[in-house]
């Protein structure tokens, strides 16, 4: 089964939640049980930990904002992870939260709605799992450097969703982000097929209620306007006179002239059509998902 973006907002339209609601407030999307479990059914997770070569910070276990030591769960042959299934289950036994990042890289049903996500949203999307069994919580209360759905695979988990807090903060701030608001504007249970979305900045919680729990959280990185500023200086290197030393040591005058000539060749680039061309380079830049076709692809000499 292949859910779409759409179908993971429920009842609420796309155009509704791009101008109402993305990049502005969290929303709360009930939605009916079992919707999401073909998505991610528990024996593929059995195999990414069989199979794949998982280690942190990829494969992670965390309890009240604390990681178990690697050891406790992993062996290493020849440099290579492997996952010890009673060391493993002993942490889950005690609290511990399941984490596996990029599960979208490893499961066809992730991989195909986060690529419609990334056609919807056109940015770039990862996904990454948490599964618990207990009461405790995986992370203490944050907040992300990014918008975050989440899609409530199996079972129940607690959320809190908190106001206030720095506007918009960046992975690189200038400012911390220390201030924790106290403020709850949301705060119920996330059950199988739910769904929930949190704004990049909004602070928030989530806790077990002691029976078996898995969500995807879709990470969503949206371009800013500081992104559109590097994006600009980057061009401007092919400019001789933006690539010049600045004249530290030339008299007032020549600064000025400098500087003048500097201010002109920005004030070019920063015209009406910029948008659009930011947008349609970043579009050629997305990467692609990489769906191998093999051998034919190599059979013939048509395009791959």
């Amino acid at each position: 089964m292949t859910v779409t973006f759409a179908e993971a907002l429920g009842p609420l339209g796309v155009d509704d939640f791009l101008g109402r609601i993305w990049g502005q407030t969290f929303a709360f999307l009930p939605g009916t049980r079992g919707r999401f479990r073909e998505l991610l059914p528990w024996p593929a997770v059995n195999d990414m930990l069989q199979k794949h070569r998982l280690e942190p910070p990829r494969l992670r276990l965390v309890r009240s904002g604390s990681f178990a030591p690697k050891t406790s769960y992993l062996r290493y042959e020849s440099k290579i992870p492997f996952v010890i299934p009673e060391g493993l289950t002993q942490q889950l036994r005690d609290g511990y939260t399941l984490i596996i990042d990029a599960v979208d890289d490893m499961s066809d049903g992730v991989m195909r709605i986060a690529e419609d996500f990334e056609r919807v949203l056109q940015e770039a999307v990862q996904v990454n799992l948490y599964a618990g069994w207990r009461e405790q919580q995986g992370f203490n209360r944050h907040c992300d450097t990014h918008d975050v759905i989440v899609l409530q695979v199996y079972g129940k988990k607690y959320w809190r969703v908190y106001e206030g807090g720095r506007p918009h903060p960046l992975k690189d701030d200038i400012a911390p982000n220390a201030e924790v608001p106290q403020k709850i504007v949301w705060e119920g249970t996330l059950a199988d097929g739910d769904a929930l979305y949190i704004p990049r900045g909004w602070w928030h919680e989530a806790s077990g209620v002691g029976e078996v729990t898995l969500h995807l959280t879709f990470g969503i990185h949206q371009r800013t306007g500081v992104n559109l500023l590097h994006w600009v200086a980057d061009q401007l290197r092919a400019s001789p006179e933006l690539r010049a030393p600045l004249k530290r040591f030339a008299s007032p005058e020549e600064q000025q002239q400098q500087f003048d000539e500097l201010r002109r060749q920005l004030l070019t680039v920063l015209d009406d059509d910029l948008l659009g061309r930011y947008y349609q380079h970043q579009n050629t830049r997305a990467r692609s998902r990489g769906w191998a076709s093999l051998p034919w692809t190599v059979a013939d000499d048509a395009p791959p």
